[in-house]
């Protein structure tokens, strides 16, 4: 089974076991547990293969979290898959996002956006999507030159300047044969 699956798995069933009304929040201390993570030495301690279980299940009991992700966690841990706590808190959001109809996207820009210019995609996206919400991730990519980058759903709409003068030059070529 990939890493994808059993994060996916892993997932649903703290989906399963989370009343509906607390879904948003464990999605947000799950968040939150993983930036703590993210920090370089208790990352080093975390991923370190002679880190003993039980201190990583302390550690995680040490940080007080809602009764849910102090369950689910330390199974996690000792079915050895903390490596995969990143995509299981992405898959975990997508079910809870899903469920209230919200949809994610990236938009990769040239320069970074304005926060009207940033609301105007979101006001677009959502009424092409009939979703109640859509949450942009923004990113800079200067080797777009300009226009942008939208990923949402497995779909890409590339209209950035980049991608036009490729496609140009394709074209080109194309007469010039």
């Amino acid at each position: 089974m990939s890493r994808e699956q059993t994060a996916k798995r892993y997932a649903q069933a703290l989906y399963d076991v989370t009343p509906a009304e607390d879904r948003q929040d464990v999605n947000e201390e799950l968040k939150q547990v993983l930036e703590v993570l993210r920090e370089p030495q208790i990352e080093e301690f975390f991923s370190h293969p002679k880190t003993p279980l039980s201190a990583k299940k302390r550690m995680i009991m040490s940080m007080q979290l809602d009764s849910t992700l102090a369950s689910f966690l330390p199974v996690v841990i000792e079915k050895g898959r903390e490596r995969a706590l990143d995509t299981i808190a992405a898959a975990y959001q997508d079910l809870v996002y899903a469920s209230a109809g919200i949809r994610t996207a990236t938009v990769t820009s040239a320069i970074p956006l304005s926060d009207d210019v940033v609301e105007e995609i979101r006001s677009r996206l959502e009424d092409l999507t009939e979703c109640s919400k859509v949450e942009l991730t923004l990113a800079v990519d200067e080797k777009l030159w300009g226009g942008l980058v939208i990923e949402m759903n497995g779909k890409v709409i590339d209209a950035s300047l980049s991608r036009t003068l490729e496609r140009l030059r394709q074209k080109l070529v194309t007469v010039q044969s």
